[in-house]
C-alpha cells in the first residue's frame, strides 16, 4: 500500500531537489510504502492466503478508503468489513479478490513475487518499498521465514 511522503522531495543524487536542499520548488513528493510479502516455496498456497488475511485486516480500517476508491475496491471491501464485524475471519480473507493482492502484494512463489514485481515496475511506490511480511494470524516462524524469503527478492526488484 502505497502513500505520498510528507512533502520530502526526491533526493536525485545531484544535489537537484534532497530533504537537506533549502529548494524544494518543483520537486516531487518522496512515495513510499509497505508491500504485503509472502512467498514461500514449499507451500504457496498458505502464503497466498497469509497475504490475504492481512489485506483483510488492513483494509477494515477506513484509512485506506480513498485508496480503495482509487482502485474501484468498494465492493469487495464492504464485504470484508461486514464479514469482519461478524467475527468471520475466513470470510473477511474470502472477500479479498484476486485482483487486490495483484496490486498491493507479492505472494506465492519465489517465481510469482519476481513476476509481481517486474510488472508492478514504475508503480508505486517507486521510491521506496518495504517488504512486510503478514502478521495478522501468522505465528512468529512464518514471519521470519517470510521475511528472509523477501530479502532473495531484492535481486529482483527492478530499477
Amino acid at each position: 500500500m502505497a502513500e505520498r511522503g510528507l512533502g520530502l522531495p526526491r533526493d536525485d543524487g545531484a544535489g537537484n531537489g534532497g530533504a537537506g536542499d533549502g529548494d524544494r520548488e518543483g520537486a516531487r513528493p518522496l512515495e513510499r510504502g509497505w508491500i504485503i510479502t509472502a512467498v514461500d516455496d514449499s507451500a504457496p498456497e498458505r502464503a497466498v492466503a497469509d497475504a490475504r488475511r492481512m489485506i483483510a485486516f488492513c483494509l477494515t480500517v477506513r484509512t485506506y478508503d480513498l485508496f480503495v476508491a482509487h482502485h474501484g475496491w468498494q465492493e469487495p471491501v464492504d464485504r470484508l468489513r461486514a464479514a469482519f464485524r461478524a467475527g468471520d475471519t475466513d470470510g473477511t480473507a474470502r472477500a479479498v479478490t484476486d485482483e487486490i493482492p495483484s496490486g498491493i502484494a507479492v505472494c506465492g512463489t519465489t517465481a510469482d513475487a519476481e513476476e509481481a514485481l517486474a510488472r508492478r515496475a514504475g508503480s508505486p511506490p517507486r521510491d521506496v518499498g518495504y517488504f512486510a511480511a503478514p502478521g495478522f494470524l501468522v505465528s512468529r516462524r512464518r514471519r521470519a521465514a517470510y521475511a528472509l524469503a523477501s530479502l532473495e527478492l531484492i535481486g529482483a526488484v527492478p530499477d
